[in-house]
């Protein structure tokens, strides 16, 4: 009997996936690419190696018997030399370049890239570089005696032009057109904060913070370019576009495209609208030319000096002193010339004051005096000449008389009108003394148990009306030493929102009371 031996099989996508572990000596065989592998018994499927055949050298081919059947692996090298029989068709031959280099093929017409061959190639190009999108980054010197440059640009370092009357100072800004200063923060110092120059250390210019209320901190030089903490260098922008962007933000988004920026009362911020206050200064420094609140561009200028004209106070007007200098002033008749409207005094008020009759003035001391004829006069101020009347130096006429008990009494009187003064007193509870002078009507709205209710300034005769309403809660009672009811004490109506009144007279000595309850609208 015939037997069939077949190898353990699989795709070589399954075999990885599941990853077994042949036996010792146990073949594995992968059907989609006719790859072997030899089990050890310990090692799993992807950690073995495939099986290959044994190394050596094909040393003849026989005549008309040549080469078939799948590829030829060849680790080495194989040399096929002329009239041995063998043909090689280009078609079926591959060469797998990655496994070699440059270093591996011999240099011919095609010349490899060195940095000193890249070198000389620029220091010998006398034409433009056309096309070129990228960045040229350079540790030595650019020399040119024309540059020009399509586009924003920005550069870290510095640009020393040859043969430009100034060739040892350093150019500080960027190709986009901002002129920009080195500077050494005097304080914490944030991207975008206005600053003026507080003082220098060495070659060092110090900045800080900006502020329109304080002259000595004016006038603003620039906006910060970068963050810098105190002590530490950057760079200030006095002129051009200050950018933001992603690693170095700056935030516009408050302000209107077009908004002209000032300088602020708060240290280092800008405003959109100018300081007020005769006290502060007024500096433009820029205008927003991007609103982003990350990406914002503002157009500095105005760097270092502050309006002509500062804000004026409202009455205030600008007027030349002794030292030929603009200064405030209040417009008064002090600062003004006297021309045809002439100014007071009191010389000129007296000598324009005339006195007839009765009436004597004295133009010199000012006083004037009043003789008493015919009527008598209680009095006369001798300094200001007022003149003192009572109805005592005034004969009663028919018609308006005196106001006295007899006239009073001598016929009925009849108000045709008539009203009170209320008294709020509001949310009442515990001991509760409610001032009579402030009405007669007072409304009290009960939020606990009155334990006690007084009354002061309340004198004989004086009489007046308790209104007493129940909160929502209602059930509050009422208790008062002081007043006397007919019938007893009385007893409040208890439900929530309850309104009873108490009248009430005093005769000296008691308060006398009614009641009456549940009034309900």
């Amino acid at each position: 009997m015939a037997h069939q031996i077949k190898f353990r099989r699989d795709t070589a996508s399954n075999f990885t996936s599941n990853n077994p572990t042949l036996a010792a000596g146990e073949p594995g065989y992968e059907t989609d690419t006719g790859k072997v592998k030899i089990g050890d018994g310990t090692t799993a499927w992807t950690s073995l190696a495939y099986l290959v055949g044994a190394s050596g050298s094909v040393t003849s081919v026989g005549s008309g018997g040549g080469l078939s059947g799948g590829p030829i692996t060849i680790s080495g090298s194989l040399a096929v030399g002329a009239g041995t029989g063998i043909t090689v068709n280009p078609d079926n031959v591959a060469v797998d370049m990655s496994v070699f280099s440059t270093s591996d093929l011999s240099e011919g017409t095609n010349l490899y890239f060195t940095t000193d061959r890249a070198n000389s190639a620029i220091e010998a190009h006398t034409g433009n570089i056309a096309n070129l999108t990228g960045n040229i980054t350079t540790t030595g010197n650019v020399t040119t005696s024309n540059l020009y440059v399509n586009g924003p640009q920005y550069s870290a370092g510095d640009i020393t032009l040859e043969n430009w009357p100034e060739s040892d100072y350093e150019i500080k800004g960027d190709i986009d057109g901002a002129v920009r200063f080195t500077v050494q923060a005097g304080e914490d110092l944030s991207k975008g904060n206005v600053v003026y120059i507080s003082g220098a250390a060495g070659n060092n210019t110090i900045v800080s913070k900006a502020d329109a209320s304080d002259p000595a901190k004016m006038a603003a030089f620039g906006l910060v370019l970068e963050d810098i903490t105190s002590g530490g260098s950057g760079q200030a922008v006095s002129f051009g576009n200050l950018y933001g962007s992603g690693g170095a933000p700056l935030d516009t988004s408050g302000y209107t495209l077009g908004d002209t920026l000032y300088v602020s009362t708060t240290p280092g911020v800008l405003a959109n609208v100018p300081p007020t206050g005769e006290g502060t200064l007024v500096q433009n420094i820029g205008r927003v030319v991007r609103v982003q609140s990350s990406n914002g561009i503002i157009k500095v200028g105005g760097a270092g000096r502050t309006n002509a004209t500062p804000n004026l106070n409202d009455g205030n007007v600008f007027i030349g002193n002794a030292s030929n200098q603009a200064v405030s002033a209040i417009l008064d008749t002090s600062i003004v010339p006297e021309n045809t409207n002439e100014y007071f005094t009191t010389a000129r008020a007296r000598a324009a004051i005339s006195a007839t009759g009765d009436i004597s003035y004295d133009s010199g001391t000012g006083v004037i005096s009043f003789t008493e004829t015919p009527a008598p006069v209680d009095s006369v101020n001798g300094a200001t000449g007022v003149v003192v009347l009572d109805t005592d130096d005034i004969s009663e006429g028919s018609t308006n008389k005196y106001l006295s008990a007899t006239n009073v009494l001598a016929t009925d009187m009849t108000l045709k009108q008539f009203s009170e003064t209320v008294n709020a007193v509001g949310n009442s509870s515990g001991s509760v003394t409610i001032d009579h002078n402030l009405g007669s009507i007072h409304t009290l709205t009960l939020t606990g148990a009155i334990t006690q209710l007084a009354f002061s300034n309340l004198a004989a005769g004086d009489s007046g009306i308790l209104v007493l309403t129940q909160d929502v809660t209602g059930s509050h009672t009422f208790a008062s030493t002081n007043m006397i009811f007919a019938g007893g004490a009385p007893t409040l109506t208890t439900a929530g929102g309850s309104i009873d009144v108490i009248s009430y007279v005093s005769d000296g000595t008691s308060v006398l009371a009614s009641f009456s309850g549940d009034y309900k609208a």
